[in-house]
């Protein structure tokens, strides 16, 4: 059913309730309504949904970043000796 018919035969149905005359306006648009309901086509049925996805394994751990090597040794001097930031003894 679509939604758009839903409010309409809400509508006659709360009016059908209300008149016992089964020739009434209500009654006659409920009978017709419901016809073409019954010789509306139907909506294919709905696809069977799929089966469940097997989870994939999860990937390995991405490797540690190598660590560059230090300098040699008297560049470590010249850093230190050439550094801004040294106090005079």
């Amino acid at each position: 059913m679509t939604p758009s018919l839903l409010p309409a035969i809400m509508i006659l149905l709360c009016l059908r309730q209300h008149t016992a005359d089964t020739n009434s306006l209500p009654s006659v648009l409920l009978r017709s309504m419901s016809e073409e309901l019954r010789l509306a086509p139907r909506p294919p049925p709905l696809p069977e949904p799929p089966a469940p996805a097997v989870p994939l394994p999860l990937p390995p751990p991405p490797l540690p970043l190598p660590v560059p090597p230090l300098p040699p040794e008297p560049e470590l001097e010249n850093l230190r000796l050439n550094s801004c930031f040294e106090r005079p003894l």
